[in-house]
């Protein structure tokens, strides 16, 4: 509950320095409205869409798997930096801000963000591995909001 309450209070800060650096609350609203949505795609697939595609006794998230993490990086990329769509924009955020605190709240434990994060590859992280893909997901969420500043 509480990372879904810092998600939130996250995504109101990034709808204010939207509307202050764009002065339209439309535009606000549509990055805000985006930002929801690429939320509700996380917590689905969390929630509900695993249960259509999982097989095994384990569930593996798609929306967590590295194949996945690797072509959103590139597609968020695109996404803030040419297609000029607000919502895909917000989409965009959320689901990368949703990854940032994730990975925090499991930086403690790498046995649990190499099962959430890297299920299939056979690679389990250690401490040092954690706190590296701790800082490249706040490095690819820092660029992905620079982006969207700019």
């Amino acid at each position: 509950m509480k990372k879904w309450l810092a998600l939130i209070l996250i995504g109101a800060l990034v709808l204010g320095l939207m509307y202050w650096g764009s002065g339209s609350w439309i535009i606000a609203a549509k990055l805000g409205g985006g930002y929801l949505l690429g939320l509700i795609i996380l917590i689905a697939d969390e929630n509900w869409l695993v249960n259509k595609y999982t097989v095994s006794a384990r569930p593996q998230l798609i929306t967590r798997s590295p194949i996945f993490l690797v072509s959103f990086v590139v597609l968020g990329l695109y996404m803030l930096s040419a297609s000029g769509s607000v919502i895909g924009m917000g989409i965009i955020l959320g689901m990368a801000t949703s990854y940032v605190l994730e990975v925090l709240l499991l930086r403690g434990r790498p046995d649990l963000l190499s099962d959430r994060f890297l299920s299939g590859t056979g690679y389990n992280l250690d401490r040092s591995g954690a706190q590296w893909m701790v800082w490249g997901m706040i490095l690819v969420l820092v660029a992905l909001i620079t982006l969207v500043v700019i």
